[in-house]
């Protein structure tokens, strides 16, 4: 695989509703066939629907705090520097 730059200006940037927005770092369309990664900005007081994925998926919170629920009800309380693989 050949090596790939990102520079900020190249990021594409994504609202998602209810104030959330997505930058997309890396993807298939960016050349990670297996990988993808980027930011989620989640406002105060907000929160993403509850969602599940076919595949592993890590947060890393750079900033702030807020709650992560898992379909069995278990919540994890995370802040900066924490990070947590679903």
């Amino acid at each position: 695989m050949k090596a790939k730059l990102m520079m900020k200006g190249q990021i594409a940037v994504r609202g998602l509703g209810k104030g959330l927005t997505l930058r997309v770092l890396l993807d298939k369309i960016e050349g990670a066939e297996n990988f993808d990664l980027g930011t989620v900005s989640i406002p105060a007081k907000s929160a993403t629907s509850m969602h599940s994925r076919s595949f592993e998926e890590v947060i890393y919170m750079l900033s702030g705090t807020g709650e992560c629920q898992m379909e069995d009800g278990t919540s994890y309380t995370l802040e900066a520097g924490d990070c947590i693989l679903i």
